[in-house]
């Protein structure tokens, strides 16, 4: 009896409760959508920066600097850059400040004397010449024009021709007419 009047009592929660699941489920999903709605929906407030935190452009800007991110220029560059026009440097005369310096300067088709203060093409001046090199403005910038390197060629059969001399020199056989009296040039004998 007892378990006849217990089906009676919670029969209809029974027969209730996949309902009831239903519905506290449905409350959930509504409460839980509710608030992320309200999550994304309402503005969000930044904080306020304030002097101190501020990023400060220059200093940012001279730390980049100091960083070298792309290397160091060379000691010697003093900011003026090689000059990519097609002008060769074949002399100099450098002189002090109260004479006039000029420079030979090759601009293609002929070499040409320039002084300084001179055009050399259209919108490039001689500014100043230096023992090795000489500075042209072109735009408002130096450039630089280091003087031509002297052919070495030529140096090369000199070189070959040394071992040979001191080969012959050392072949060539003593006579008695070759003693101290003689002059040194005397002694040298072609193979």
């Amino acid at each position: 009896m007892n378990l006849a009047r217990a089906r009676r009592v919670v029969g209809p929660f029974v027969d209730a409760a996949p309902t009831l699941a239903v519905l506290v489920l449905l409350v959930l999903a509504g409460w839980l959508a509710a608030r992320w709605v309200l999550y994304f929906a309402t503005p969000v407030e930044t904080p306020a920066v304030s002097g101190r935190e501020r990023v400060q452009l220059g200093v940012a800007a001279q730390a980049l600097s100091d960083a070298h991110l792309f290397g160091v220029a060379p000691a010697g560059a003093g900011g003026e850059a090689v000059s990519n026009l097609n002008i060769k440097l074949k002399g100099v005369f450098a002189s002090r400040a109260d004479a006039p310096s000029m420079a030979i300067i090759n601009t293609g088709d002929r070499d040409e004397t320039a002084r300084v203060g001179g055009e050399i093409v259209p919108g490039v001046v001689l500014e100043a010449v230096h023992p090795q090199h000489v500075m042209l403005r072109r735009n408002g910038a130096l450039e630089r024009v280091n003087l031509e390197e002297p052919q070495r060629a030529a140096a090369a059969p000199v070189a070959r021709a040394a071992p040979r001399r001191a080969q012959a020199l050392t072949q060539a056989p003593q006579t008695p007419l070759q003693g101290p009296a003689r002059s040194p040039a005397a002694r040298f004998q072609r193979p």
